[in-house]
């Protein structure tokens, strides 16, 4: 149908239902014709809009799926031993929470497809490479299982990150989800970034989700330490 419409365009069809306008099968035909091209045109324009500019989703709209009550509560457990390993790295502890529970939701077993362990999803070779750094002897993969020890692996990482990235929280969460070597690549690439610090553009749709749940948690971890009268940085992710 679509195929005859633009053929008969072409030669003079469209012409023909005008000039037959007493005929409803015509009347008809054409409507419904030029109904397909609109929506068809519509269509391409919303794809277009979402591969030309990751404009349709931003941070401050993202949805929370758990309840800020809840978070509260699931906090509780990892509180002491996330504050000490934030501080030991200089790190604020309610960033440290979000990238926690956005990595695994607090699930100290959670193993993804990929093979990264533990509350801060790290992988066996990566546990190995900060083994070294932090001084671990007798490294093994069951280690990242330990909620002590993955949280300090995960903590040592970001801040390896911050100092990489210059302190941009936006930055280092891209990094701890995509690798920092494809966020360098990014941050050269003048499509992405402007200035060669700061992402303007996350060309991954995965990693820019990622790095819109942790600044939502970020957020609402932010005001729950407040509560309980524990300073963090008073600073917003872009």
């Amino acid at each position: 149908m679509m195929h005859d419409y633009w053929a008969g365009k072409k030669g003079g069809c469209v012409k023909r239902y005008v000039r037959n306008g007493n005929s409803a099968e015509g009347k008809d035909k054409l409507f419904a014709n030029l109904l397909v091209v609109t929506c068809l045109t519509a269509i391409t324009l919303l794809i277009c809009l979402c591969m030309a500019g990751n404009i349709l989703i931003t941070k401050r709209v993202f949805p929370l799926e758990t309840p800020a009550k809840d978070l509260d509560v699931t906090l509780v457990q990892y509180q002491d031993k996330i504050g000490k390993s934030a501080a030991t790295y200089d790190l604020d502890p309610a960033f440290v929470t979000a990238t926690v529970f956005v990595e695994s939701s607090f699930e100290e077993s959670a193993e993804s497809s990929a093979g990264a362990m533990g509350l801060m999803q790290i992988t066996p070779l990566t546990g190995m490479w900060i083994a070294g750094k932090i001084g671990i002897k007798d490294y093994n993969v069951e280690m990242l299982m330990d909620p002590d020890v993955n949280i300090d692996m995960g903590c040592w990482y970001l801040s390896y990150l911050m100092e990489k990235f210059g302190g941009n929280e936006e930055t280092v969460s891209a990094a701890y989800y995509a690798g920092p070597a494809k966020v360098e690549e990014w941050l050269a690439n003048k499509e992405y970034s402007k200035d060669g610090k700061n992402l303007d553009i996350i060309p991954y749709p995965k990693t820019k989700t990622y790095v819109q749940r942790v600044a939502a948690y970020y957020e609402i971890y932010r005001g729950i330490y407040a509560d309980r009268g524990i300073h963090t940085e008073n600073r917003e992710m872009k």
